[in-house]
């Protein structure tokens, strides 16, 4: 089972999860939101927001059961699309985590743990 959640679970709740056959995926509404709100004119936090309105742009390009769409094709479609720019943003992240001039506590990286403890690439 798969379940996608927002970033302010609670320990017992991640936990559970950890501990069963539930699969978490974090809702990248709530990690866009996480980047925005920790400085727009960060440069990594603009790359980040930009590389997540991709992944909403493409999934937009067709929607199941328009013009004959099927649940098929836009898994097809998603399989060609999102797995090089959900690598962007995994190093993009990767860099902000790298990063000498960020505090350990710092809102920049507030997101970081949410996309990675899901298992998203």
């Amino acid at each position: 089972m798969t379940l996608s959640s927002s970033a302010h679970s609670s320990c017992a709740l991640r936990k559970r999860f950890r501990d069963s056959n539930i699969i978490r995926i974090p809702c990248l509404q709530h990690i866009k939101r996480k980047f925005i709100d920790s400085g727009e004119n960060d440069p990594d936090v603009k790359r980040s927001v930009e590389l997540i309105n991709k992944l909403y742009q493409n999934e937009h390009k067709h929607k199941v059961g328009v013009e004959g769409w099927t649940v098929e094709q836009n898994l097809m479609h998603r399989k060609k699309y999102a797995p090089d720019i959900l690598g962007e943003i995994k190093d993009v992240l990767d860099e902000i985590e790298e990063r000498g001039d960020l505090l350990p506590k710092s809102e920049l990286r507030e997101p970081l743990p949410i996309f990675t403890m899901s298992g998203m690439p």
